[in-house]
């Protein structure tokens, strides 16, 4: 027993599966009895008093922009390794998922567009071009056999791609105001890391002290955090010691020490922060239902279209090849899963808005959209393949 839980957390449908059940309990306890004093519970403020001054952060805050910094560090790990040596290390390789990535981001986003082209939140143009990659693998795992490995593949370089294009959207479109002298240091101390890289620097202190420091100048220039901790985790080298030939490198050693956390401490924790939802007291008008058909439109239709149109396309016309072991309807069934938005969708939602009724509401689309994109996605994926032996 005990060994059989063993391989069930370390299996790639655990985080999935551990995330599902953070949500559901955010969402049930923000329509029980505590409801008020659970969603008060994140607004506690969390730090030091010096004499009048507090530094810290309400622990909602914490998660968001503390915690989601070791997100995205593990996820611009995995970036770099997988366009270093994994699967999109090629051109070849990577011109297929990469494509799949583009369209399933500018469709769902120009789906949204046009939905909202006449209101005043037209900016959430970001929330359905999202994948929730460990949502989506866990879903794709728990089908078994009846989804092969090249298309789990698929799905996985697919996600890295779009995670790439979700931090590059969040750094140019979801900035405020910019403090340029806080910019200027965060050059100087990108440089220090480039430095490090060049050299091969082989302690992780020597990048960690001024890859923090990165993170308080950019947060203090107005530009979103995230991209600090992808420029920290673009700058650890791949490589390891040149006298160790076993040496796995210090990138996949922070990889592997840090996605435990990423998966199963920060996504569940960001999930009871920031899912809970009253299903109660909405103040509706048209111009927040738009934002609703938007996200929901973007994420059922836009996604698995986008992913489905532009692969079609760009095999016809030979810009790229599609797998041999991989069908249209597997392109269709894997652009279904990347419909499921959830983590990046609601973290890109309290950049995009400030109103609380119009949050409130995009989470709800966000959390229908995912859960019939993982029903519709896995059904057609089960029915039409046969298990592998």
């Amino acid at each position: 027993m005990f060994k059989r839980l063993c391989q069930l957390t370390h299996s790639e449908s655990f985080g999935g599966i551990l995330l599902f059940i953070a949500t559901l309990i955010a969402i049930l306890m923000a329509n029980s009895a505590i409801s008020s004093d659970f969603l008060h519970f994140w607004e506690y403020k969390l730090g030091i008093h010096i004499f009048d001054f507090f530094i810290g952060f309400s622990l909602h805050h914490w998660i968001n922009e503390v915690l989601m910094s070791l997100f995205f560090f593990t996820v611009g790990l995995e970036i770099k390794r997988e366009f270093l040596r994994g699967e999109l290390s090629g051109l070849q390789k990577a011109s297929f998922p990469i494509i799949a990535a583009v369209g399933g981001m500018l469709i769902p986003a120009s789906l949204y567009l046009v939905i909202n082209i006449n209101g005043d939140y037209s900016h959430g143009f970001g929330i359905p071009m999202a994948t929730d990659i460990a949502f989506a693998l866990g879903v794709a795992s728990l089908l078994g056999s009846r989804i092969s490995t090249s298309l789990k593949l698929f799905l996985v370089t697919l996600a890295v791609v779009d995670d790439l294009g979700a931090v590059l959207v969040i750094a140019f479109f979801y900035t405020g105001e910019i403090f340029w002298s806080y910019l200027v240091i965060s050059c100087a101390l990108i440089i220090v890391l480039i430095i490090l890289h060049y050299f091969r620097v082989q302690i992780f202190i020597c990048y960690l002290i001024p890859g923090v420091l990165l993170w308080l100048c950019i947060y203090a220039s107005g530009i979103h955090v995230t991209i600090s901790a992808v420029i920290l985790a673009f700058s650890i080298p791949i490589d390891g010691k040149k006298n160790k030939k076993n040496d796995p490198g210090m990138l996949e050693r922070l990889e592997h020490l840090f996605h435990p956390y990423s998966v199963y401490l920060v996504m569940p924790l960001f999930a009871l922060a920031n899912a809970g939802v009253r299903f109660d007291g909405f103040a509706i008008d048209l111009e927040s239902m738009q934002v609703f058909f938007g996200i929901l439109v973007g994420l059922m239709l836009g996604k698995p279209f986008g992913i489905f149109l532009l692969c079609f396309i760009c095999d016809k016309i030979k810009i790229a090849k599609k797998p041999e072991t991989l069908l249209w309807r597997h392109i269709f069934g894997a652009g279904l899963l990347a419909g499921i938005g959830f983590t990046m969708s609601i973290f890109v939602t309290h950049l995009a808005f400030d109103n609380q009724e119009v949050i409130k509401l995009a989470k709800v689309a966000i959390l229908c959209a995912s859960f019939l994109a993982a029903l519709i996605g896995s059904a057609l994926l089960f029915f039409m393949n046969k298990p592998s032996k």
